[in-house]
């Protein structure tokens, strides 16, 4: 069963209905709801979610340092990226997915550059590693007064 506060819809296959982990098309998005809303998602840390996001890569979800170290839309390196790709792959257990479909996209998040992932999984990086505010000293741009709380 999939918690109230998700924004994923049960299989009636027995799989979770999750985007698939690689993006293709427009990586300029705006927008100021993030993709994902399960469990580790907070209203109230979206503003500095925003900030972040802007601050890190303007918003644009396929967005490359000039390194090619930092990817996505919250900059994340590989380090950080495997590190959510893992997270990711435990909650999606706790939520409830079947253990091969949580392996799958787990694992393929792991071995894809996070600038190529969808944004769904992007935001869900950033919630997760954000954790209620107790990760936001990943991100150097938290100084601002939307992630003062």
């Amino acid at each position: 069963m999939v918690p109230a506060a998700s924004n994923i819809d049960d299989g009636e296959d027995g799989w979770m209905d999750y985007p698939s982990v690689v993006q293709k098309g427009e990586k300029y998005l705006p927008t100021t709801i993030s993709f994902y809303q399960g469990p580790e998602y907070r209203g109230r840390w979206n503003k500095c979610r925003l900030q972040i996001r802007g601050s890190e890569s303007r918003d644009v979800y396929g967005a490359m340092s000039r390194s090619k170290k930092y990817k996505g839309a919250y900059q994340m390196s590989p380090a950080f990226t495997v590190g959510a790709g893992w997270r990711i792959q435990k909650s999606m257990r706790e939520m409830g997915a079947p253990k091969e479909q949580a392996f799958q996209i787990g694992e393929k998040l792991r071995a894809t550059p996070a600038h190529r992932w969808h944004p769904f999984y992007q935001d869900w990086a950033f919630w997760s590693v954000f954790d209620n505010g107790k990760g936001k000293n990943h991100w150097p741009n938290t100084q601002g007064s939307a992630c003062r709380q």
